[in-house]
């Protein structure tokens, strides 16, 4: 400022000596770069400054010239070196933001990309597995025996889905029974269809119903066919899907068919072997009860002791081949759940020697020998039916 006021000339004295001060000074404040700033812009205007001086575009500058154009000059290098150091300030923030922004955005873009990298990794394995997942279903389904299917609850009972193995059990793809709706109610046997309507709202009833019933083969014959439907809810408790499956059983049938077949055939028979014994018991006992009323009446006339006694064993023949037509006839009631039991008090040794003297005559001609226990005197009397206790006896004999 000193030298401004005593300097004679231009006014480029007080500018430079001010200007070198004022550099100085701005490069403690604003900083190295901002002070360099401000040398180049100021060195820019001096230049003007003196050029138009030569030239004569202004005039020479004296003291008070010298000392308001140091003022002015001073006064805008103050300004603009404060611009700069704004400018300069906000640059190097906005600068460093943007480099921060920068390295964020890329330390993101690189955990985006891990992230997406990872993500593709398991969405390669994801779909691997369903790949193999879907091969699998698909040879299960095709090689199961049962047809699995899925369709829509009423009021629209549209069927979704049908395993490829119908064809195997029926001959149809699986796109004629989807495609038309129905198509399975068509290839149903007709007196099978009413009742396979009618267990719709059994199955919605009670969640679930097993049937059988009789299905058309692209053959021509009709295939019989287990049915077990199920009902899927939501999560209200409403009808969100049917599912079921379907499985041959028509062997299973025909076996059933030929075992009732042969069991009203044999109960036919057994009825005929019935009639047939029960025939013949009465044909045989009345030639028999001929027999014994003769003899009984030959004993009670006067014949020798030799004679009578051959009598007797033809009364006692006749009427032990009486007691086995009626086990004959027995057999007869007991099928039918007709024998009757008659028990009552038995002599017990005058019943066993009775036994043994029909008997004797059979094992005397075998050259058998029949011991009776002398204990039997004292056995006393049985309470049991004489004719079925004869009938074990006799057998075991």
């Amino acid at each position: 400022t000193t030298m401004a006021l005593y300097s004679q000339g231009t006014v480029r004295a007080p500018i430079a000596i001010s200007y070198v001060i004022f550099i100085a000074f701005a490069s403690l404040y604003i900083g190295k770069l901002a002070a360099m700033a401000t040398l180049f812009l100021s060195s820019i205007l001096i230049a003007v400054l003196i050029i138009a001086e030569n030239q004569g575009l202004l005039p020479p500058a004296n003291h008070s010239v010298g000392i308001i154009q140091w003022a002015n000059l001073t006064m805008y290098m103050a300004i603009a070196a404060l611009l700069v150091h704004i400018t300069m300030r906000d640059v190097k923030d906005a600068l460093q933001r943007a480099r921060k922004e920068i390295e964020e955005r890329k330390r993101v873009e690189q955990k985006l990309a891990e992230h997406q990298a990872h993500l593709e990794t398991l969405v390669e394995q994801r779909a691997a597995q369903i790949i193999t997942l879907e091969k699998r279903l698909e040879y299960l389904l095709a090689t199961n025996p049962a047809v699995i299917f899925a369709f829509d609850p009423p009021p629209d009972p549209k069927l979704t889905f049908i395993s490829p193995n119908i064809r195997q059990l029926l001959g149809y793809t699986r796109e004629q029974f989807i495609d038309n709706p129905h198509f399975w109610l068509e290839k149903t046997h007709p007196n099978d269809r009413t009742s396979l309507e009618a267990s719709i709202q059994p199955l919605l009833d009670t969640g679930k119903i097993t049937q059988t019933y009789r299905i058309r083969h692209t053959d021509g014959s009709y295939r019989w066919v287990l049915s077990d439907a199920r009902v899927q809810y939501d999560a209200e408790g409403k009808p969100r899907e049917i599912i079921g499956y379907l499985a041959d059983i028509t062997e299973q049938k025909l076996l059933e068919q030929d075992l009732e077949r042969a069991k009203n055939e044999a109960e036919a028979a057994n009825r005929a072997k019935s009639t047939f014994l029960a025939n013949m018991g009465h044909e045989l006992r009345t030639p028999l009860t001929v027999i014994i009323s003769y003899s009984e009446m030959l004993l009670a006339s006067q014949m020798q002791e030799k004679d009578g006694e051959r009598i007797r064993h033809i009364l006692d023949s006749s009427k032990l081949l009486l007691e086995i037509i009626n086990n004959v006839l027995d057999f007869s009631r007991i099928e039918a759940g007709r024998l009757v039991f008659t028990p009552e008090m038995i002599d017990l040794p005058l019943f066993i020697y009775d036994l043994a003297s029909k008997v004797r005559p059979l094992m005397d001609k075998n050259k058998n020998v029949l011991l009776i226990d002398p204990g039997i005197e004292t056995a006393g009397n049985m309470f049991a039916d004489r004719l079925r206790l004869k009938q074990v006896l006799l057998n075991i004999l």
